[in-house]
């Protein structure tokens, strides 16, 4: 779709569509944060009875505030003492001078409110939960406002996945004026749109899964200093009290109904999101903009289903071409390198060599923020998928490896090695589905033993958890607990080097390093100049 046509397009869209707040006059949004400050203090823990209750107060109708104690007082278990409405008081008075303000859902978004029995017992008609929004900071209520949608994704990212590059055009060359997106944070699709949002100067909401209080500390990472000053709606001032599951779910609720339109990248067949994006539809249609992914499996099935459902409510949008650095690397010769001494991974000596296998490592570098990561995967930046071989290249251009204290007991910090050679990853190697990757892949560096062992690497140690106060102080970084049935390790036969690695004392003759295959070889000779030998290992061998 050209640009041209889409500015048309946002241009009516708030004409259009009716995204449901609006703010409670003065004299009741006073009583509700009078209301709130009760129950913080005493009201029930779980937020839908919270939400009950003030939707119960919003259908009263009452604005004054010695109407609301009387209501409180009939209702709360106990009564309702001086002493608590003076507290209540204060803490609204706190609220109000932070710029906290309230909104509340119109008919359209509470399916006209349908008559049944409210939660005060009476029959009386509902408001939905939450029944309310807090929100800190100023939003023009003019400029249409867009969210971006996709579903959950496994915490390893190819920066040159489809989704991606869509995400990468959008929000700043689709020449759509000065729209707000409406995002959130916590996942990484709402952060990566949300900090590029931020870094393009694009006006920005967020819709929170926590307490507003909260929002300076969890928005840190993505954010920085700037995190306090982003206008904010969330269900809840200061207090958590539904389970996280819940506050996602709603989170996505709540984004999909503020949003006057919605870019659907990949959506999850029959997934949460799909069921929630498929209800605003019903209820209350907008414009949504979905990403053509091509080949349908389950993980965009929901794209397709949506607009076959909403066919008058749908455009498709192409994405942009692969990266044509990565593209050249898979088609070009492999540059030349150092004679291999070796021809291949497996003609090596496993008895005189040991091995430091890599992995993926989702999310930032070790010593790169957050932020960094987020603005490197949408920037296309060389090795921001962080996989296996970009593990390998990166410690190839730093000269080292880092030494890591994870499955290490005390403060002690080693690089590991193996001497399982590739030929047996089978016994190392595991799949981690919540990451959905191997926890080692077959590719690394492999250096002669002997050498390793006279720079100071030793084999770890097995033993029972008492075993490891019997150790000399100086030897405690080699201990790895075994022998319980959710601890046994001795099948990685490691070596630990105390620190970190450095490479520049290994030459030709003493290291090599492997790779899975010519493509690998290919990208990380694009990125390395080394002496020594890139070998490949053929898993099929």
């Amino acid at each position: 779709m050209a640009p041209s046509s889409l500015d048309s397009i946002f241009s009516n869209l708030t004409s259009q569509v009716k995204t449901p707040l609006f703010r409670l006059n003065d004299k009741i949004e006073r009583c509700a944060l009078d209301l709130c400050a009760f129950l913080e203090r005493a009201g029930p823990r779980n937020g839908e009875d919270r939400h009950g209750w003030i939707a119960d107060f919003l259908l009263t109708g009452i604005s004054d505030e010695r109407e609301l104690f009387s209501w409180i007082a009939d209702r709360a278990e106990g009564g309702f003492s001086a002493r608590a409405q003076d507290l209540c008081l204060k803490q609204a008075d706190r609220w109000h001078s932070e710029g906290i303000a309230i909104a509340g859902w119109d008919s359209a978004f509470c399916g006209s409110l349908q008559p049944g029995e409210s939660r005060s017992g009476s029959t009386e008609r509902n408001l939905p939960c939450p029944s309310i929004l807090f929100s800190r900071g100023n939003i023009d209520p003019r400029a249409p406002r867009i969210a971006v949608f996709n579903s959950r994704k496994p915490r390893l990212i190819d920066p040159d996945s489809p989704w991606i590059r869509a995400l990468r055009d959008f929000p700043e060359s689709r020449g759509t004026g000065d729209f707000i997106l409406v995002s959130s944070t916590g996942t990484l699709t709402y952060d990566m749109a949300a900090v590029k949002a931020a870094t393009v100067n694009r006006p920005l909401c967020l819709v929170l899964p926590f307490p507003l209080s909260e929002a300076g500390r969890e928005c840190k990472a993505v954010f920085e200093d700037a995190s306090e000053s982003i206008p904010a709606f969330s269900c809840s001032i200061e207090t958590k009290s539904c389970t996280r599951g819940q506050r996602l779910l709603c989170r996505d609720r709540i984004i999909a109904a503020l949003s006057h339109a919605h870019f659907l990248l990949q959506i999850r067949s029959g997934g949460n999101l799909a069921r929630i994006l498929q209800n605003q539809q019903r209820s209350s249609p907008r414009m949504q903009f979905i990403l053509d992914t091509g080949d349908e499996t389950r993980s965009n099935g929901g794209n397709r289903a949506l607009r076959e459902e909403f066919p008058s409510h749908s455009r498709i949008l192409s994405v942009s071409s692969p990266r044509p650095d990565e593209a050249a690397i898979e088609a070009s010769p492999c540059p030349a390198g150092p004679s291999d001494c070796l021809h291949s991974a497996g003609d090596a000596d496993p008895g005189r060599y040991l091995f430091h296998y890599t992995r993926g490592c989702p999310g930032p570098w070790p010593g790169e923020s957050y932020r960094e990561y987020l603005l490197k995967l949408l920037g296309g930046a060389p090795l921001s998928g962080h996989c296996a071989i970009d593990t390998l290249i990166r410690i190839l251009l730093e000269g080292r490896i880092r030494a890591g204290s994870r499955m290490v007991r005390g403060q002690d910090r080693v690089s590991s090695w193996t001497s399982r050679p590739p030929s047996e990853i089978f016994a190392l190697r595991k799949w981690n589905p919540a990451l959905a990757r191997w926890t080692v892949e077959p590719c690394g560096l492999a250096l002669k033993r002997d050498l390793l062992r006279s720079m100071g690497a030793k084999p770890a140690v097995y033993g029972l958890d008492g075993d490891f106060a019997r150790l000399p102080r100086t030897e405690r970084y080699r201990f790895q607990i075994c022998g319980t049935p959710h601890a046994e390790w001795r099948h990685e036969r490691e070596w630990r080097f105390p620190g970190d690695f450095t490479l520049d004392s290994v030459g030709p003759k003493d290291c090599f390093i492997f790779v899975r295959n010519e493509i690998e070889k290919r990208k990380l000779l694009t990125y390395i100049r080394s002496s020594l030998p890139v070998l490949i290992f053929d898993a099929r061998a």
